[in-house]
């Protein structure tokens, strides 16, 4: 799921920049995720569409198609389908877990 060679042919970038970007996007992950979680629980479902926005604007940055997909499915059951958070949200939360351990072992 990370793939550090394509996102530095992707976007122009070399491999130590890549580790930095990769870097501060794992470093706020886990937080925006909380506040994510937060927001819909407080039904702050604005708050909640821009933390997953500025978060799917990262992920599309470096590369994280998966997360990024489930955090455009995340923004559509915000809007259109909300009896359908808890499932959507796990799935998020999940490829965060994922992304993370992967990130770890790199």
């Amino acid at each position: 799921m990370i793939n550090t060679n394509r996102m530095c042919s992707e976007i122009g970038i070399n491999k130590e920049s890549a580790d930095e970007i990769l870097g501060m996007f794992f470093f706020e992950l886990e937080t925006k995720i909380t506040k994510i979680q937060s927001s819909i629980d407080t039904k702050d479902f604005s708050g909640a569409r821009d933390i997953i926005h500025q978060l799917t604007g990262s992920s599309s940055y470096c590369r994280m198609i998966e997360l990024e997909a489930a955090l455009k499915q995340l923004t559509y059951t915000i809007k259109f389908d909300q009896k359908q958070l808890p499932e959507h949200l796990d799935e998020v939360k999940t490829l965060s877990k994922q992304l993370q351990d992967e990130y770890a072992r790199l």
